[in-house]
């Protein structure tokens, strides 16, 4: 079984997808060191499939989107190659791993139920206060204050705003694009998105800024690295600043975004298109809520991409209706 290797034009999750594979790949045939190499394939897929009781479930799908990446660009290789016989043992194994529908389990030590979803606005400037403040003491104060006002206003997953491309298109507003997150194994609304926020001239003067200190970070560290070392230390300055050890994290940034456009009477595909998702869905069941919002929002979609988001929601009256009929008469 060969696997592409990560080159310069891999995409991060690419490059982790198979390293994954390759480490599965080295447990399987320790396991299997007798077996056929045709059977590869497939014994991978049981493995994974035999021991889903033992991972969480957000563990297993990373597993498996990993797996199914793998097998897709074996099985094209292999159609390329007009190798059929290939090509149908990938197929094969491809069809039992998307068949199945394993056991994992439940619950997790850090559950999305337990993570911090909620960071209002007072909550908000007190660390970016924070941060300003230790501008010219720390070189990550003012890279990571920038950051933490995109992410704020903007919604995005923090590792998309390495490849951000911010302009600015008017006396009060700027337009963000950046590469979808999780495009690779179609979760997301497309490769990229773009939204439109509108700013005051202090906060459009920061986020104009992060272009500048992308340029000085990717000296010194890798992408993922960069935003590792700003998360910590957004962290860290919310310790200091509300004087508490759960504080809000880069990602409870994003939570609080969707809280604001619920919450401001936005609809569920217009939440979607500003978070990348490409269902509707998404944002309502994993996402704040939307009594945590403040009411008002500053980031608008992209209407070409708001009609492209798919309608799986039901509406609530639906849910409404069955809770009803459900209720029994006392």
């Amino acid at each position: 079984m060969t696997l592409p290797k990560p080159n310069s034009k891999s995409s991060s999750t690419e490059a982790d997808y198979v390293a994954q594979i390759n480490r599965q790949l080295a447990r399987c045939k320790r396991l299997h060191s007798e077996a056929n190499p045709s059977s590869i394939p497939r014994l991978m897929v049981q493995d994974l499939l035999s021991r889903a009781f033992t991972l969480r479930t957000s563990t297993f799908r990373k597993y498996r989107a990993g797996l199914r990446y793998a097998l897709s660009a074996a099985r094209d290789k292999a159609s390329s190659d007009l190798t059929p016989r290939l090509a149908d043992l990938f197929t094969a194994a491809l069809l039992e791993l998307e068949s199945a529908q394993p056991t994992c389990l439940k619950r997790s030590n850090k559950t999305s139920a337990g993570k911090l979803k909620a960071c209002p606005e007072p909550m908000f400037q007190s660390i970016l206060n924070e941060l300003k403040k230790n501008s010219g003491k720390s070189a990550f104060a003012s890279p990571t204050a920038a950051a933490a006002l995109l992410l704020f206003r903007g919604g995005f997953r923090p590792q998309e705003l390495w490849n951000a491309d911010i302009e600015r298109i008017g006396p009060g507003a700027v337009s963000v694009q950046v590469e979808n997150g999780k495009a690779t194994n179609g979760r997301a609304l497309g490769e990229t998105r773009r939204v439109s926020l509108e700013l005051g001239e202090e906060e459009m003067a920061l986020a104009l800024s992060w272009t500048g200190h992308i340029a000085a970070l990717e000296k010194r560290y890798k992408p993922e690295k960069a935003m590792d070392r700003l998360a910590r230390y957004f962290t860290d300055a919310g310790q200091r600043a509300l004087k508490r050890d759960k504080v809000p994290s880069f990602y409870t940034l994003r939570h609080q975004v969707a809280a604001n456009m619920k919450s401001a009477g936005m609809t569920k595909a217009e939440v979607a298109a500003v978070l990348g998702h490409a269902s509707d869905s998404t944002a309502g069941r994993h996402y704040a809520r939307r009594v945590s919002g403040s009411g008002k929002s500053v980031v608008k979609p992209d209407a070409l991409k708001v009609r492209l988001v798919r309608e799986t929601a039901k509406p609530y009256s639906e849910f409404r209706d069955k809770q009803a009929r459900t209720i029994k008469p006392r």
